[in-house]
């Protein structure tokens, strides 16, 4: 009867783990045994928890063996991507904390900024630096964008300015208090014609890339700050956020 007692109670807990399984078979024996003073010191009892006791050993053993195993190949396989994943490190590549990281689409250059008031373009393949903006202008970037096409590196500075390079040519030309605050976000069009800025200053701003001329002012567009700035696919709408906890979709007037 014991016998069947004990491991019946495996239907009542199969959802168990092996190891709670038997601490409540012993535990749901020892309460029977007390329950029946007369058998508690039967042979059949001591065996029954003899067999018990034996299995939670042996269970409780093997699930820590597992775990160690699992524990293990972690850390063999973070090692391992650790190591293959990692290509170069460019030591000291600013000399302020680095903001902002990106790849032309033809893995040919390397696009890098920083607090250290620069923004640098790399030859991805030779690691070479080609050029440093820190010299032209003085701002701390806040924001940066590539041009769909790869050809230009647009950015927005703390000094109210934005600064457009050509990557290729090496030549930048510079808005100066293209703000009247600091520049927080950018974005270009799909088509490389437009890009718009947004600015602490809470107005948005639409530039034509080609002519380099202000295209249209959205005044006011949050009554705080703005904190990001999206713009659809077709270069219809621009959807703007605030630090005022407000989102705005206004029209371009591009299409």
């Amino acid at each position: 009867y014991l016998f069947f007692f004990f491991f019946s109670s495996r239907r009542r807990h199969t959802r168990c783990s092996g190891v709670s399984w038997a601490r409540r078979c012993v535990q749901e024996t020892a309460e029977y045994m007390g329950n029946n003073q007369m058998i508690l010191g039967s042979k059949i009892f001591r065996v029954v928890l003899a067999i018990s006791l034996l299995y939670l050993v042996q269970v409780e053993a093997v699930e820590v063996e597992n775990e160690t195993s699992i524990n293990q190949n972690i850390q063999d396989a973070k090692l391992i991507s650790d190591q293959e994943a990692q290509i170069f490190r460019i030591q000291w590549a600013h000399s302020n904390e680095v903001t902002f990281t990106t790849l032309t689409s033809d893995n040919k250059y390397m696009i890098t900024a920083g607090k250290d008031r620069a923004i640098k373009i790399w030859d991805f393949a030779s690691k070479h630096l080609l050029h440093d903006s820190k010299p032209l202008y003085h701002g701390i970037p806040n924001c940066v964008v590539l041009s769909h096409d790869n050809k230009y590196v647009i950015s927005g500075s703390n000094n109210n300015s934005i600064v457009i390079w050509n990557i290729e040519k090496e030549n930048l030309i510079l808005f100066e208090d293209a703000h009247e605050d600091e520049v927080t976000h950018l974005a270009i069009t799909q088509d490389n014609k437009f890009f718009v800025s947004a600015s602490k200053d809470k107005s948005i701003k639409i530039w034509d890339f080609k002519t380099m001329d202000l295209f249209y002012t959205l005044e006011n567009a949050h009554n705080d700050v703005i904190n990001s700035l999206k713009l659809s696919d077709d270069g219809r709408f621009i959807i703007s956020g605030s630090k005022d906890g407000t989102i705005s979709v206004s029209y371009t007037h591009l299409r």
